[in-house]
């Protein structure tokens, strides 16, 4: 049974274009706009058996593949913050301002 995702206010007629210009993939699409509505991901960095690990998969309709997390994060689409959990450090991944504007919406 497929997870139901709650939409964003998105103005996709003039986003649509701004995105196949940015070439974005359906999937990573589908990955912002999980982020716009507060779905969380996690990247182990502490050295040891869990390190690259993505926490949170789960939350997220697709596979998220790490290079299309690093191309959106070179994009500037997508910020990463620290943050240690039980003495682990972990990146968490936030959509920035910019990914937000080219959404085209505002969080709902």
């Amino acid at each position: 049974m497929a997870k139901s995702v709650p939409k964003i206010r998105a103005h996709w007629r003039v986003t649509g274009a701004l995105m196949k210009t940015m070439k974005l993939t359906e999937p990573q699409i589908r990955f912002l706009e999980e982020l716009a509505n507060d779905a969380t991901i996690s990247l182990c960095v502490e050295p040891g058996a869990s390190f690259g690990e993505l926490i949170g998969k789960n939350n997220f309709s697709g596979n998220i593949q790490k290079k299309s997390l690093f191309k959106l994060t070179a994009m500037g689409l997508i910020i990463f913050d620290l943050a240690v959990y039980y003495g682990i450090r972990y990146m968490d991944c936030h959509l920035s301002a910019k990914g937000l504007d080219i959404l085209g919406g505002e969080r709902v």
